[in-house]
């Protein structure tokens, strides 16, 4: 029994469950509820119970309890030492069992892109003013040297945290990017296979997974994968940002943790927008994809693993 209000939780086997429900009226039973802090103390007030009524009428109901708790996370480190306290914590995390490993797949021809070039000299204040959205891609193909220098760019930043050394733990608190693979759907770049790849940001490579083959049939998958949106028709690549759960898990041991993965993959989308920008391409931003088909064309494992958000460029 878990309380998001109270902030508190009990394990309970069903037969006692059931039995404390049968004997409700007993006040021995409901004194061991309030005293494990499941029972609220009076009614709830009139603000909180129109909170509620609108989750549910918008039927956000089911992301309501992750949402309660996300906001009453109890963190370990919390304190003056704190800095102790996470040694001590990622000591001992490591002592157990060490961070998931990262997903490998085995490419027959893996292929090196070219050094990223370096990128064009426009202030960033220009770069914000230009970075949109747009419903409308041209059809622009580009060479793999843009690619290059789209993913070695706008993935450098997030990429630093992804394996810290163990014999370093505190780099394991830089978790910016650190539950993030990112493949690219590749429709029509110069020098590059179309289809879906993996992309290693260590060895800068490209691994295609291969579950779909050809420009035509890249187009359709994805444009099938993005619930029938257009802008694949005419686009030249697609990167999607996947959040490998159980090693961000690993880390962080509570449900706030989910909603931070949330806010760092649009950190890492607008680190691609930006990179894209100043390289005179248009951008596509969104996270509506069909999960299921999702999971068959990246070979994602379900539960573990989910497409979070995806820029389109041409």
């Amino acid at each position: 029994m878990r309380s998001p209000f109270a902030g508190s939780a009990a394990l309970m086997g069903r037969h006692a469950l059931v039995s404390l429900a049968a004997g409700a009226g007993d006040p021995s039973g409901l004194a061991v509820l309030r005293d494990c802090g499941l029972l609220r103390a009076g009614a709830i007030d009139e603000d909180t119970g129109r909170g509620l009524a609108h989750w549910h009428s918008r039927g956000w109901s089911h992301a309501l309890n992750t949402y309660l708790w996300s906001r009453r996370a109890s963190f370990h480190d919390d304190g003056e030492a704190y800095r102790e306290r996470q040694r001590e914590a990622l000591d001992t995390f490591l002592r157990e069992d060490g961070p998931p490993p990262r997903p490998r797949r085995a490419a027959t021809r893996p292929l090196a892109l070219a050094e990223p070039a370096p990128l064009p000299r426009t202030p960033v204040g220009e770069v914000l003013r230009k970075r949109v959205t747009s419903r409308t891609l041209h059809r622009r193909p580009f060479g793999d040297q843009r690619l290059s220098d789209l993913l070695g760019h706008g993935l450098a930043r997030a990429s630093r945290n992804r394996d810290p050394d163990p014999a370093d733990p505190q780099r394991f608190l830089f978790s910016y990017g650190a539950a993030f693979d990112y493949y690219v759907g590749v429709y029509d770049v110069a020098g590059v296979e179309p289809g879906i790849h993996l992309y290693d940001p260590f060895t800068h490579a490209l691994d295609d997974l291969g579950t779909v083959r050809g420009e035509a049939e890249t187009r359709a998958a994805c444009k099938e994968l993005f619930i029938g949106q257009r802008q694949v028709d005419t686009a030249a690549a697609t990167v999607f940002v996947v959040a490998d759960f159980p090693r961000y898990q690993w880390r962080y041991r509570h449900e706030r943790g989910l909603r931070n993965l949330y806010f760092d993959s649009a950190r890492v989308a607008q680190a691609l927008i930006l990179v894209a920008t100043a390289c005179g391409l248009q951008t596509w931003l969104t996270p509506a994809v069909r999960d299921s088909l999702g999971e068959r064309l990246l070979r994602l494992t379900p539960v573990d693993q989910q497409v979070l958000t995806t820029v389109t460029v041409a």
